[in-house]
């Protein structure tokens, strides 16, 4: 299972999110918490920078989504997938072309399933499939220790330590 988690994890990691809430607590927790997932967040309010970035997702709090879309226009038209933060008294916004909901307060699992949900999947080459895992020279066949507490680490470790060849 924990292979699953860290295979799923990998599509995140370098991927380029921003973050667009008012409140700049919840706004940080949002950033340290996709952070942790390899994601490369931007968790200012850079609107207008919207246009001209590069992001791959943008995460953005309903009550700022009238307010950028003034500024920016329609985020659809953008062709970036948005996920907007409802709030748990409102109606469930609608899931419309690249545009999901997730309602506060987000718990780390649903936002991870959106996130999963919403990320750009590059096309599957056959060949890129046939290919073995490079292996490095200096530590092919080697025995190495790992000392980590976390669970989730250690399998890290040992994944990436097997596709170097150890």
């Amino acid at each position: 299972i924990l292979t699953d988690q860290l295979i799923q994890l990998q599509k995140l990691s370098g991927i380029r999110v921003l973050i667009i809430d008012a409140n700049p607590i919840y706004r940080d927790i949002l950033c340290e918490q996709i952070r942790t997932w390899g994601m490369l967040p931007e968790c200012a309010q850079p609107i207008l920078h919207l246009s001209k970035a590069d992001y791959k997702i943008v995460i953005i709090d309903e009550g700022m989504l009238s307010e950028v879309e003034s500024q920016v226009g329609d985020l659809s038209k953008l062709m970036i997938p948005v996920l907007v933060l409802i709030s748990m008294n409102n109606s469930p916004f609608a899931t419309v072309g690249t545009r999901l909901s997730l309602a506060k307060p987000v718990l780390p699992s649903k936002l991870l399933a959106c996130l999963l949900h919403l990320v750009p999947h590059p096309p599957q080459h056959p060949e890129s499939k046939a290919r073995p895992p490079q292996r490095d020279p200096l530590i092919d066949g080697k025995h190495i220790l790992v000392a980590e507490d976390n669970l989730v680490n250690q399998e890290v470790a040992k994944a990436m330590l097997t596709r170097l060849g150890c």
